[in-house]
């Protein structure tokens, strides 16, 4: 990806964040004491902090407490609804607001079906999408923010907060980047192909997120517009370039994912 891609791609995410600001203005501060547990969880005092500061004024330490904090199994829209786009703001920036990426929205996914008008559903796709399409380009390396590391757990997280994945699994078959390649061999060698099923400890529980995962893996369509990515001139110029780990190298795992793409 050239800088000018990166920039523009982030561009996008900018933008997408302010859009889910503007769909989900009509949610107000919370009033009441927010669904937390003051016991053990969380001071009383970051509640009112929560409730009484301005919303961009929240840190990454407001809004991890407030997802780790026990909650009820099903969210009120009215609360989530408030703190929505600070979250996608903070992880648009590559922000740690959970200490898993995969559950890191988890309360907005708690919310009940139906809570969302058309607009701020299509805010949440619309940020998904520029979410996902700098994360499958951006590199592997683990030295660098999370926003940049597993796409297959950007899309958990994605559907773990209740937002459609196969808008993104389109877009990152279409992509040409040999980033995103990269991204599919490294990721797929090591949390698909073994088993053939998505290896994610917060994955266990989802079954229809992993068959939703598995039937695109398997797809005759995808195996041969991966394969075709894999043999790209483009592709095969970086190789040599990605880090793999001390056990397998990137070539390595090159091999072993085309193999079973061609089975």
């Amino acid at each position: 990806m050239t800088a000018t891609e990166h920039a523009e791609l982030s561009q996008m995410l900018r933008a997408a964040v302010e859009e889910t600001y503007v769909a989900f203005a009509e949610f107000r501060r919370p009033a009441l004491p927010l669904d937390v547990c003051t016991a053990c969880c969380m001071p009383e005092e970051v509640d009112k902090q929560l409730r009484e500061w301005p919303l961009k004024r929240l840190t990454v330490e407001h809004l991890f407490e407030y997802g780790d904090s026990a909650k009820s199994q099903v969210q009120n829209p009215a609360e989530v609804g408030y703190f929505v786009p600070r979250m996608l703001e903070l992880l648009a920036q590559g922000a740690e607001i959970r200490h898993s990426l995969a559950i890191a929205l988890d309360r907005l996914g708690g919310c009940p079906p139906g809570s969302w008008t058309a607009s701020q559903q299509s805010a949440l796709s619309g940020f998904a999408l520029a979410y996902f399409a700098l994360a499958i380009r951006a590199g592997i390396d683990p030295s660098r923010p999370a926003l940049l590391h597993d796409p297959f757990e950007v899309l958990l997280m994605f559907d773990v907060g209740g937002i459609a994945i196969q808008p993104l699994l389109a877009h990152w078959l279409e992509c040409d980047d040999p980033m995103s390649t990269a991204q599919f061999v490294r990721e797929s060698h090591w949390r698909f192909w073994g088993e053939h099923d998505y290896s994610n400890p917060f994955a266990w529980d989802r079954g229809e997120f992993r068959q939703v995962i598995r039937a695109w893996m398997l797809d005759a369509n995808t195996r041969r517009r991966f394969t075709e990515k894999l043999l790209s001139s483009d592709f095969l110029a970086i190789v040599p370039t990605v880090r793999g780990n001390a056990h397998v190298s990137f070539a390595t795992m090159v091999d072993g994912v085309f193999e079973h793409l061609v089975r």
